[in-house]
């Protein structure tokens, strides 16, 4: 009976989840097939065991906030069934029918510990103890609800989490077609993240944009450029943009004469942060060098230029120093008006 079908146990890899915790999770499914192989129950449910304590550890690492090495069973698959229960996207359910079918099956996962005390292997015994196959059936059906909701949760939850979404930006530079990034940076939460964590992912995609990837300038600057909004664009992402988008992850400038047109209409709206933007534009002065065949792209410098005056003129908390700047690059750059 528990042997007769092990397509009934597959678990289904969810995008955006890392190698390394995918092979975490699977590694025990396979573990799992084997000890039914083998006929081996009480190996099973041990499997099973370590098959929910995964899926839960890797949700906790994720989350920053990886188990302690003594944590039990129960308290790592509990804490980890809090942090996805509670996150954000507006692709899941928090109605309360289909919140209470979840955490009811975060408890019967919770009882594994237990069974596998009592009836699993692991420990030796003077006495093995009798394990039917419908202990190991109930036990896979009821362990397996919530591996299920849970790792279909952590590829959305690793979809938003600030470091993967970083990772994926400048680390990995992985491919980011039309709808990825907006989808992604909605999936963080980004007003109601940590403000170290807002920043970090505006200079993540400044960074990506200098790079000219074309989406993620579309879907991660050009928005914040376009808006005045400091609810959705707050104000640390878009120093992190202004930031990223001057200089790159190998610290080399980037402080062409567009990305200081884009890192200027990103800042003007920023209120409170008077040093911070004045020390980016700063940045820009001293890095920014004229191109060296400025003629060849005299109509995108016309264009700039122009955009630049035009932001410099429109007012806002910022338009002082984005005068100042436009002054610098006027005296530092003469050449590139008279086009």
């Amino acid at each position: 009976m528990a042997g007769s079908d092990h397509g009934r146990f597959e678990v289904i890899r969810p995008d955006y989840l890392a190698d390394e915790y995918w092979d975490s999770i699977e590694i025990e499914v396979t573990r799992l097939s084997r000890s039914l192989d083998a006929g081996d129950q009480s190996e099973a449910l041990g499997n099973l065991k370590c098959l929910a304590e995964a899926v839960a550890k890797v949700a906790l690492d994720i989350a920053g906030k990886p188990a302690a090495s003594n944590a039990s069973v129960t308290t790592v698959i509990s804490a980890a069934h809090e942090v996805l229960r509670t996150q954000p996207g507006h692709e899941l359910t928090f109605e309360t029918p289909y919140a209470n079918i979840a955490t009811n099956a975060s408890k019967m996962a919770a009882q594994l510990a237990e069974i596998r005390n009592t009836y699993g292997g692991g420990h030796g015994k003077a006495r093995q103890p009798r394990v039917r196959d419908e202990m190991v059936d109930l036990t896979i059906d009821g362990t397996l609800t919530w591996v299920r909701w849970a790792v279909r949760r952590l590829g959305l939850f690793a979809k938003g989490q600030p470091t993967e979404l970083i990772r994926d930006l400048i680390i990995e530079n992985q491919s980011f077609y039309k709808g990825d990034l907006a989808e992604r940076l909605r999936a963080t939460g980004l007003p109601r993240l940590e403000e170290r964590h807002q920043r970090s992912i505006g200079i993540a995609v400044g960074q990506r944009s200098a790079q000219h990837t074309f989406n993620v300038y579309l879907e991660g600057v050009q928005p914040a450029q376009t808006s005045a909004d400091l609810d959705v664009w707050t104000p640390l992402f878009r120093l992190g943009v202004a930031q990223g988008l001057l200089q790159g992850t190998d610290e080399v400038p980037t402080a062409t004469l567009t990305n200081i047109v884009r890192a200027v209409a990103v800042l003007l709206p920023v209120e409170g942060h008077v040093e911070e933007v004045s020390e980016i534009v700063d940045q820009a002065l001293d890095t920014f060098e004229a191109p060296v065949d400025l003629m060849a792209q005299a109509e995108s410098v016309r264009e700039n230029t122009r955009d630049l005056q035009r932001l410099a003129s429109k007012g806002g908390p910022n338009h002082r120093t984005v005068e100042r700047l436009l002054v610098g690059l006027r005296e530092r750059f003469p050449e590139i008006w008279v086009l």
